[in-house]
């Protein structure tokens, strides 16, 4: 930037050097002459430094500090304008002028082993002949790098007077080897003596210990552990494989694994041999009598008062033909049932119908709880606020008497049953009145719909009719009640029903809803097929059937073999690069023998299935 943009910098004259300076190249101000003097001068006032046969003087001691004071540049950069090596700044920084405190030594080193440039201390420059910037390079250097050890002077062995070199981080070293220091200590100190390893029976020669007498002696630590594993351990032959094992002394092991253990347990150990058999219960009191097939059969002690049937067949065929036809097991299963469709246990889908239905209790803002049970039944939807419920009623399985004004389907003759009993439930035992909302207005008339929860909900669920079929809008939105109210055939008597129930028809005909299908092409086979709409919509993929969904799920795709048309999978990689394919190696070196290798491979691939 120029000295326009900046503005003109403030200068100072040095009452010691009389050099002009910026005003921040001076002391702080105070008492004194703190002020009146530049950094360098103050510096230099306090300190008497001798130049007398040196090749330094006070010119290059003033760049110096004048760098460093003044923070103008690193030691790297001091040792350029001096034309010094980087080592004799940083020697004379810290060994002469003795720079310590708050004053920064800027330094920058480059890393002998990975090439990097990192700050560092002088004294790193001064003691270390190799500098790193971490401790990992060092010892990825030294891995490449042998450091050659320093020898100050040479010197003789006193044990076999041979000339040796002398180290310098042992300057006071007698021998010339290790062995010789030994020999020599052995020969010229009593303190020594031979003993006999007991493990090895190897003689060696070690200090004489005062005051004790060991009863052991070993050559060496592995000795010694050796020696004390033989002490405590021994081998041993399995009773059932005859193999040998190793173990303490101690243990009570028999055997020399888990299996071999549980072999000789299944033989030995059963019947009055196992280990915790009640001695105390005779053979008679073990002998019950099936109560399915009045077989005798024999029980451990423990199963007497819990065993009832000689087998599982015994008890599967008691269970399906005798407990499950009970009162008892049906209420407990409608309750189970129950429970376990509140829980979604079943993971079915849910209809579009109860979709609507969730939507607008949305938009009103209303808390309600999906497929709620009560003891054996469940509800559409709870209101948890309010306590009510309702309803979601379809057209073909609640049978829509506007739709089927001849019931001719078993399943819907249940229905009518099952929804009987449930309005009679909920009506006995939780005091409330169902309302029922029918397909056609779900579909049709939502507005309808909406309005009269709205009612329902706002009235406590005290209503004139619970069926949104009796219901209609008026002109300005009122909900009104129709002038002929009708009844579903849920509220019809027995005699009523009778009238219009013919299922023997029901062979001939279809309860299929063309409308709630669509038709698509498998996307693994392509095959066309056709699928519930409802479950359509509710899958990222689609299949004909569950073999094509599983072959797709596994990236494999069925061809035929080239030589025998048998069927068979390959990977997705294969079918795309491969041009024949074959069950087994003799059926590819029979269709080899007999087409041979030239033949045109332009039909090569119609042996795969279409649509993959």
């Amino acid at each position: 930037m120029c000295q326009e943009c900046v503005g003109e910098v403030e200068t100072k004259v040095c009452k010691v050097c009389g050099e002009e300076k910026p005003v921040g190249e001076f002391g702080s101000k105070g008492n004194g002459n703190r002020d009146a003097q530049c950094r360098v001068c103050l510096w230099f006032s306090k300190r008497n430094i001798d130049y007398d046969g040196t090749d330094w003087c006070i010119e290059y001691d003033t760049i110096i500090m004048d760098y460093l004071l003044n923070k103008k540049g690193s030691l790297n950069d001091i040792s350029i304008i001096l034309n010094k090596s980087l080592y004799d700044i940083c020697f004379r920084v810290v060994k002469v002028l003795k720079i310590s405190g708050q004053t920064k030594l800027p330094l920058v080193l480059k890393c002998e082993s990975c090439g990097k440039d990192y700050d560092a201390r002088p004294s790193t420059m001064i003691n270390s002949e190799h500098n790193f910037c971490t401790k990992e390079c060092h010892h990825e250097w030294l891995k490449h790098n042998v450091v050659p050890k320093k020898i100050i002077g040479k010197g003789e062995c006193i044990n076999c007077h041979k000339e040796f070199n002398i180290i310098s981080n042992v300057p006071d070293q007698k021998f010339c080897c290790t062995e010789c220091k030994n020999e020599y200590n052995y020969r010229e100190n009593p303190k020594y003596e031979n003993k006999i390893c007991v493990n090895c029976n190897k003689e060696y020669t070690r200090r004489q210990q005062s005051g004790r007498d060991y009863q052991n002696n070993f050559c060496c630590l592995e000795c010694e552990l050796d020696y004390k594993h033989k002490e405590k351990w021994e081998f041993r032959k399995c009773e059932i494989c005859n193999e040998e094992f190793e173990c303490k002394k101690s243990s009570t092991k028999r055997f020399c694994s888990p299996q071999c253990q549980s072999k000789w347990q299944s033989e030995y150990l059963i019947g009055e041999n196992a280990v915790g058999y009640n001695h105390g219960v005779s053979k008679e009191e073990r002998t019950l009598t099936c109560e399915w097939c009045n077989t005798s059969f024999e029980v451990k002690p423990y199963e007497i008062d819990t065993v009832r049937f000689c087998s599982k067949e015994c008890r599967q065929d008691w269970f399906a033909k005798e407990y499950s036809q009970t009162e008892e097991f049906r209420e407990q299963s409608a309750i189970r049932a129950a429970k376990m469709l509140e829980d979604d246990v079943f993971n079915q889908r849910v209809t579009g119908i109860q979709i609507t239905i969730n939507s607008i209790l949305d938009k009103l803002k209303i808390n309600n709880k999906p497929e709620k049970a009560f003891g054996k039944v469940t509800v559409d939807n709870y209101l948890i606020d309010s306590g009510l419920m309702i309803e979601n009623m379809g057209t073909f399985y609640h049978c829509d008497y506007r739709k089927y004004p001849l019931i001719t389907y078993e399943r819907q003759v249940t229905r009518i049953r099952m929804d009987k009993i449930k309005h009679s439930y909920l009506k006995n035992n939780h005091n409330i009145e169902v309302l029922y909302l029918w397909e056609e207005e779900i579909n049709n008339n939502p507005k309808l719909c909406e309005t009269l929860i709205k009612l329902y909900v706002d009235n406590n669920g005290e209503l004139k009719n619970y069926h949104s079929f009796n219901y209609k809008l008026n002109k300005i939105g009122e909900i009104e009640l129709n002038d002929i109210v009708e009844q579903p055939y849920m509220e019809w008597g027995i005699e009523e029903l009778h009238k219009v129930i013919d299922i023997s028809t029901k062979e001939k005909m279809s309860h299929k809803q063309p409308d709630k299908w669509i038709s698509f092409n498998c996307d693994y086979c392509g095959t066309e097929t056709e699928q519930l709409k409802s479950h359509y919509k509710g899958a990222e993929h689609h299949y004909c059937s569950a073999k094509c969904m599983g072959m797709a799920n596994r990236n494999r795709a069925i061809v035929s073999c080239n030589n025998c048309n048998k069927e068979i999978e390959v990977t997705l990689h294969k079918y795309n690069t491969n041009k024949r394919f074959f069950c087994d190696q003799n059926c590819q070196h029979e269709y080899q023998r007999r087409i041979g290798f030239k033949k045109d491979d332009t039909d090569l691939k119609t042996n795969k299935k279409e649509g993959i």
